[in-house]
C-alpha cells in the first residue's frame, strides 16, 4: 500500500485544504525525518525498505499465502472483497483512492507477497 500510495493516480479527487497530490513527497519527508538521503524518489524507496525489513524482522507473513490461505479460496471471494473494500466508508481516508480494478489487482499482490 506504501508504494501504491506513493505513486500518482490516475484521477485525483483532493481532500479540503489539498489542492495537489502531496503523498509522495509525505514519505519521502518521513524518510528525511528519519535520516534517510538523497532524491525525494531514493527516500521513499529506502523508506519502503525498511519497512519491509522490519516486517520481516519481527516475522510479520508477507502475503495471505503466506498465512496459508488457499488459492482457490482466495480467488472465490476476491471479488466479494473487492467490492467489500470499495466500499468501506474507510476508504475515503486513504491518500489515494482506487478504482475497484485496483483494488483487485492491490488484493491479488497481497495474497502473491
Amino acid at each position: 500500500m506504501l508504494r501504491y500510495n506513493a505513486s500518482l493516480p490516475s484521477k485525483f479527487m483532493p481532500a479540503p485544504g489539498y489542492g495537489a497530490y502531496v503523498a509522495p513527497q509525505k514519505y519521502a519527508q518521513v524518510a528525511w525525518i528519519l535520516g534517510i538521503g538523497g532524491s525525494e524518489e531514493t527516500r521513499r524507496e529506502k523508506l519502503f525498505s525498511r519497512v519491509d525489513d522490519l516486517l520481516r524482522e519481527v516475522n510479520q507473513p508477507a502475503s495471505l499465502a503466506e498465512l496459508g490461505v488457499k488459492r482457490e479460496d482466495f480467488d472465490a471471494k476476491l471479488l466479494e472483497l473487492a467490492k467489500a473494500a470499495f466500499n468501506d466508508p474507510s476508504i475515503r481516508t486513504n491518500p489515494r483512492i482506487p478504482l475497484l480494478r485496483e483494488i483487485i489487482e492491490l488484493l491479488q499482490a497481497g495474497y502473491g507477497g
